[in-house]
């Protein structure tokens, strides 16, 4: 369970806060823009139904994240959400000065989906950046705690755009039993849907070049594999070897641990999960099965520590007690 406690040295980190702002205004341009479309198509364009098509540029997204893995080998992440975000000014732009016209709309709808696609998709190795970061600083990992930090700020975005959106309109005489609005009350509605973007898109521009880790994290991460496995190396590590070595299983209370692993150990658990029960009767839970694991390779590695102290210290007992450290050490490596 993660308590206050365990927030504090993650607060104290400066890029959870650049990464939330991040989140933050992601989430209120998502948010606002799908929030009053709707407005905009039935009082501004006239035809609301248009929206629809406006709204099918979405279906090219699953084909343009295609060729990101080839787009990041030439660009670094933090380049790609600098263009993101430049790429979605332009969308606002061209949707500010389009009006009723459907073709510069749907232009700029183009815009903002693939402006739309790095944050969507990619925000996450940003935070694992974050995560590598802090464990470097202060010696722990918190991934609890980032990805709470994470879903709050998600949450609050909405909250604020679903807000927002209605007491702005509300402010500027919006009334939605009149078929035709004041132009102050217009004039809301396509700030909303276009020039607030706009500037939200600018302040994102401003958090990801505050977010420098890019430049850090290649010594970070040598250092970190210096240290030891991290978190997420270690599970993968001790789930592969269960397989090669299955035993029985066991319980044991354990704090909230996040961390990722590859698709197809994914699947090689949920098999052998499946078949557990097929064969035993009893449904074992994926939190059963990890903590099980980490348990037996932890007592495997103890005892391996353990032996290895005591190899060393019965070496330098030996040198002490000879007095002959040449002699000795020729014996100890003739024994060895």
């Amino acid at each position: 369970k993660i308590g206050f406690k365990d927030f504090v040295p993650a607060m104290q980190n400066k890029y959870i806060w650049i990464f939330c702002g991040i989140t933050l205004f992601v989430n209120l341009i998502s948010n606002s823009v799908s929030s009053v479309g709707t407005y905009y198509f039935a009082y501004v364009v006239g035809d609301i139904k248009l929206l629809s098509i406006v709204n099918m540029l979405g279906l090219i997204t699953p084909f343009l994240l295609l060729l990101m893995p080839k787009l990041l080998s030439k660009i670094s992440l933090k380049q790609l959400f600098l263009y993101s975000f430049f790429i979605g000014i332009i969308g606002s732009v061209i949707r500010g000065i389009a009006g009723a016209n459907i073709p510069l709309l749907v232009l700029g709808s183009l815009f903002q989906s693939l402006a739309s696609m790095a944050p969507s998709y990619y925000t996450v190795l940003l935070l694992l950046d974050i995560m590598d970061y802090h464990e470097w600083k202060k010696g722990v990992r918190v991934e609890g705690v980032l990805s709470a930090i994470n879903s709050f700020a998600g949450k609050l975005s909405g909250g604020i755009a679903a807000g927002g959106v209605g007491l702005l309109m509300g402010i500027c005489g919006f009334d939605g039993t009149l078929a035709v609005q004041s132009s102050t009350a217009m004039g809301s509605i396509v700030a909303l849907y276009c020039w607030i973007p706009a500037v939200l898109y600018a302040f994102l521009i401003l958090f990801i070049r505050l977010f420098d880790l890019d430049k850090k994290m290649p010594k970070i991460r040598e250092e970190l594999e210096r240290q030891g496995i991290t978190t997420s190396q270690f599970i993968e590590q001790a789930v592969t070897t269960f397989f090669e070595k299955p035993k029985g299983v066991s319980n044991m209370a354990t704090r909230t641990l996040a961390f990722q692993v590859s698709e197809e150990l994914l699947q090689r658990i949920k098999t052998f999960l499946a078949r557990y029960e097929q064969i035993y009767h009893r449904k074992l839970s994926q939190k059963e099965f990890l903590v099980h694991l980490i348990e037996r390779e932890l007592d495997e590695a103890e005892k391996d520590y353990e032996r290895i102290a005591t190899e060393q210290a019965a070496e330098e007992n030996a040198d002490v007690d000879s007095g002959e450290p040449d002699g000795t050490e020729m014996e100890v490596d003739a024994q060895y």
